[in-house]
């Protein structure tokens, strides 16, 4: 099992990055890896990475898995002999009788093995001892090499090599907190299929189901909710921050933070270790990128509507000064906060995560004795919480309800309650509220959908999907309604000297009127959706 995270390394801390890995104790290895895929890429589909490499004088074969999406990875590791000069060929029987293995051989088959692309790297590498754990720092700087193109790299990654995840989150983000580095879940092997099939961008990363043991506990259940939001957050985050973005990408971001939020809000009482102080930050974030998002739903939504009523070119309006979504998720605060989340997710109190305390101060491994490291600890968030606990906190706005033995179910029900209970005082009357409260009414409707998805596990799976199948023609038509009142927000200023900006006013408050008029049916609906709770 691999434990670690990766950062990108920005061109202006370079250099000192490269100082502070150098010293006597620092080795430095050069690697010239080769990839192995099938021609449809069902590997790399299947979320494996196959390869032969190259560790200075020496070869090894390496299978790695798709592990946890975001620290962790499953990985099988052997030598293979070669004469001087020759590569050694891949062979799928290095890995048989492991479960690596025979994941590979059960997404394998007959199918043969080609290679698809390689990777050049100098690799500068130093151990650390943190907390009592041993954490290996390693710089690589090279190339993905995938035939027509190249992609450079310098990214730095820390690796726990013994001891506890909390030592290692410590540690970087005391690293990224002195030279600005930028986490990144993406592997080598990710981007590297990507660039052989002559993509700059991944896929928009979507939210992913999620599955909770059998009678799980509030805190466990939190900390693994909080880590499927990270999944979605994070494999977005890392295409923005590096260039390598479209707007599906911040769109799908923003879903994911919502999620996060709503998590948070609704469940965080449940997990003690779970901070307010990540409430601020995420909103601000949400917020920010949500001015870029409202522009490209105009761009790509209302404005080939518009064009096709007969409107002339509309201009968009400018965007306020806010930064590019790829300088806000480089921002060191940023780096921080995803830290925290990922150590809170992994088992760890706010009080160990990154920034919250000063970490021990890192020694060389062979700086002087220390306690002994215990091997890695995998990250099982159910591990981490006792299901029979008690939870002291209540929700926002439950009345104290909260869970007494510390079970999630009953602790879910009972916001579950609450929130449809709102959504259906709100969804009859409807008509006498004003465009504030319809958006209040929009987003206690998202929170209602997005707690049924943590939940869906922990109760009857046709009743939940029934339940949702009533919520997602009212969550569609407001937010059809939306869009059309951001729009005429944008729009408004420019109407009074611009005529196409008038015309798109007049057509945009009939629009108005008619996305209202939809919202109706879909809500009255709300009222057969029957609780499955």
């Amino acid at each position: 099992m691999e434990i670690e995270l990766k950062f990108q390394v920005p061109p202006a801390s370079r250099p000192a990055v490269a100082r502070a890995l150098a010293g006597a104790d620092s080795k430095l290895l050069r690697l010239q890896a080769q990839y192995f895929d099938t021609a449809d890429r069902a590997l790399a589909r299947s979320g494996l990475a196959l390869r032969v490499r190259r560790e200075g004088r020496r070869w090894v074969q390496t299978l790695k898995g798709a592990g946890d999406g975001l620290f962790q990875r499953v990985e099988h590791e052997v030598p293979v002999a070669a004469p001087a000069g020759i590569v050694p060929t891949v062979d799928p029987a290095r890995h048989d009788g492991t479960p690596a293995g025979a994941a590979l051989r059960s997404v394998l088959g007959d199918a043969a093995l080609l290679p698809t692309y390689g990777t050049t790297v100098s690799r500068r590498t130093r151990v650390l001892r943190s907390g009592g754990a041993r954490i290996e720092l390693a710089l690589d700087i090279g190339w993905l090499d995938g035939g027509a193109r190249r992609l450079a790299l310098h990214e730095l990654e820390f690796e726990l090599l013994g001891g506890k995840l909390p030592a290692l989150f410590a540690t970087a983000g005391q690293w990224a907190g002195r030279h600005g580095l930028v986490l990144d879940i993406r592997s080598k092997a990710e981007r590297g299929d990507r660039l052989a099939r002559g993509e700059t961008a991944g896929p928009a990363r979507k939210a992913q189901p999620l599955q909770l043991p059998p009678g799980v506990g509030a805190d466990a259940a939190v900390r693994a909710i909080v880590a499927n939001c990270l999944r979605q957050i994070l494999g977005n985050a890392s295409e923005i921050a590096h260039d390598e973005q479209r707007p599906a990408h911040v769109h799908q971001l923003r879903v994911g933070l919502r999620r996060l939020r709503t998590a948070l809000r609704e469940l965080g009482a449940l997990a003690p270790d779970a901070s307010p102080d990540w409430a601020e930050p995420l909103e601000a974030l949400f917020r920010e990128l949500g001015v870029v998002r409202d522009r490209d739903a105009l761009a790509q939504g209302l404005l080939p509507a518009l064009h096709a009523a007969g409107a002339g070119p509309v201009p968009l309006p400018p965007l306020p000064q806010v930064q590019p979504p790829q300088q806000l998720l480089a921002a060191g605060a940023v780096t921080k906060l995803w830290l925290e989340l990922l150590a809170f997710a992994a088992g760890g109190a706010p009080a160990t995560a990154a920034a919250r305390v000063k970490p021990p101060a890192a020694t060389p491994a062979d700086a002087g004795p220390s306690e002994p490291p215990q091997p890695p600890q995998p990250y099982e968030p159910s591990a981490h919480a006792d299901p029979a606990g008690a939870v002291s906190a209540a929700a926002p706005d439950d009345g104290g309800d909260a869970a007494t033995d510390g079970a999630f179910a009953p602790a879910a029900a009972r916001r579950l309650r609450r929130l449809h209970r709102q959504v259906r005082r709100d969804a009859e009357r409807f008509e006498l509220l004003d465009d504030e409260h319809r958006h209040r009414l929009r987003k206690r409707l998202k929170r209602l959908r997005y707690l049924c998805e943590f939940a869906a596990s922990c109760f009857d799976a046709q009743a939940v999907q029934a339940y949702l199948k009533q919520l997602t023609p009212a969550q569609e038509a407001l937010g059809e309604f939306n869009d059309v009142c951001v729009a005429r927000a944008l729009l408004q200023p420019a109407a009074a000297t611009d005529p196409a900006a008038a015309y798109a006013a007049g057509w945009l408050a009939h629009e108005y009127t008619d996305a209202l008029r939809r919202c109706g049916p879909p809500l009255a609906n709300l009222r057969e959706a029957q609780p499955f709770w």
